[in-house]
């Protein structure tokens, strides 16, 4: 028999084991914010790969450029993830997906995160080393015309792209369902 005492534990647990069934299915922002950019640095790996491979002579800058994206993306990433620690409510999961990719950062967001964080700081210094070195680089004429002539056109960039698009659809899938699933439940 369970004592009146032992209601309210009780209670708590099944509350939280309700939760946890009623949630197990679901994808978490967290989640989908991962796969986004899982999704994005795939590309921007298989992409410098197949440029790699059509002129290996452009390996240098087409690496850079890759570096410069990669870390991008990080940058990217910390700053949601800090948002989604100490601001979740500005970050907007609706039906369009560049709300959610673009969500509001201020220069006081950029403050709090540098003294908080030393590795973002380090992240900044090294894609400003990255930008100058992209920039003004001489091989960017060849490496634009190799682009627009011969890679672009491709069946594997074809094949590259037609795979980044599918995924980011999914994800504005998912992102839609949970916005009607929102507007359902809200009264």
């Amino acid at each position: 028999m369970i004592s009146e005492h032992q209601h309210i534990p009780l209670l708590a647990f099944l509350l939280c084991m309700a939760t946890v069934f009623t949630t197990a299915g679901d994808v978490k922002p967290d989640k989908l914010w991962d796969r986004q950019c899982s999704a994005q640095r795939k590309w921007q790996i298989e992409l410098a790969k197949l440029l790699t491979s059509t002129a290996p002579q452009l390996k240098e800058l087409i690496e850079i450029q890759r570096d410069l994206q990669l870390l991008s993306l990080d940058i990217r990433d910390v700053k949601y993830n800090y948002l989604l620690r100490n601001d979740p409510g500005r970050i907007t999961c609706a039906r369009d997906p560049s709300e959610w990719i673009n969500f509001p950062w201020s220069e006081e967001d950029d403050t709090r995160l540098r003294v908080s964080s030393p590795e973002y700081a380090k992240l900044e210094v090294a894609k400003q080393a990255l930008h100058e070195r992209n920039q003004g680089h001489a091989s960017w004429p060849e490496l634009r015309k190799l682009f627009s002539t011969r890679v672009q056109e491709s069946e594997e960039y074809q094949a590259l792209r037609k795979a980044l698009q599918e995924e980011l659809a999914q994800i504005a899938h998912v992102l839609r369902e949970r916005q009607e699933d929102n507007t359902a439940k809200t009264p």
